[in-house]
């Protein structure tokens, strides 16, 4: 069981939480907190920037690890986990317990006589210079841009999004003013949601084509094409196109239309007594288990 457990707590998941309920977590906290549902929240922006610091850092195996082992030291720029690793052994060799800082009680030096520097910890020791701190950027794209990829503007540098960019990755570049980490968001599209590299769209389609079935052109990421809806199809179905989610690394998702009836914009009193003969054709009550 990990002993440090902010990060988890930030995400509100125990410290065995899977990947899975993590991004589960995440995704949860990411929609509630979004810039775009707050807008001038200054508190809600805040937190939405807490969940997502969290999340890249749960969200990634390594990162994690060295968490899970060295709490908020192995956070900051440039952490080296095995001179961490070495240094506790040292102290614990030399009869000293961890300080505050996480490290401490060795007073500077390890049980074999050999000195440390904390600064080694993090790759600044040595009389070398210090490596430029990381600075922090965010891009907030639309779902297209993410599923194509896309060039922006971050903090003064073109940088371009690969293709398939899912809401918290993180892109990591390098510019001329140092280390650039990108956390990326995506704003919630209408009609389409994101399942990993699957894509799922909520079709509006009439009452005839569910009932006799029609040829209907379907959006996608790679172009329109045209989706068959077999006759008397049920309200809520998804019918599955091969190929045609999200597309990242080599690997491309399915894309999942799922029938949503719509009724019409008016009514007649033919459609009314159609619907009221309709009603024979129900096998049960529609609102049988409804209950508190």
């Amino acid at each position: 069981m990990p002993t440090h457990t902010q990060l988890y707590t930030t995400l509100g998941v125990a410290p065995t939480a899977t990947a899975a309920e993590i991004k589960k977590a995440f995704r949860a906290l990411a929609a509630k907190f979004h810039p775009d549902k707050n807008p001038d929240d200054k508190a809600a922006e805040a937190r939405f920037k807490e969940v997502s610091a969290a999340y890249d850092v749960l969200s990634d195996a390594d990162k994690r690890k060295n968490y899970d082992e060295f709490g908020a030291d192995s956070l900051h720029s440039g952490f080296d986990p095995a001179r961490a690793r070495a240094y506790q052994q040292a102290g614990a060799g030399f009869g000293g317990g961890r300080g505050p800082g996480g490290f401490g009680g060795f007073g500077g030096f390890g049980g074999d006589g050999v000195e440390f520097d904390l600064r080694d910890l993090f790759g600044g020791g040595g009389g070398r210079r210090r490596a430029p701190p990381v600075r922090e950027a965010s891009v907030h794209l639309e779902l297209a841009q993410a599923l194509a990829g896309v060039e922006v503007m971050v903090d003064g540098q073109r940088v371009r999004i690969p293709p398939g960019a899912d809401e918290g990755n993180v892109l990591k570049v390098t510019t001329a003013s140092g280390p650039l980490r990108i956390s990326i968001h995506v704003r919630p599209h209408p009609h389409f949601q994101r399942e990993g590299l699957d894509l799922v769209l909520k079709l509006p389609v009439t009452l005839g084509e569910l009932a006799a079935g029609a040829a209907v052109e379907v959006p996608t990421p790679s172009g329109p094409v045209t989706l068959k809806i077999p006759a008397r199809a049920a309200p809520g179905a998804r019918l599955r196109l091969r190929g045609k989610g999200v597309e990242r690394k080599g690997t491309t998702g399915d894309l999942y239309v799922e029938l949503v009836p719509r009724l019409p914009d008016t009514w007649s009193d033919g459609f009314v007594a159609a619907c009221q003969e309709a009603e024979v054709l129900y096998t049960r009550p529609v609102r049988e288990g409804v209950a508190l």
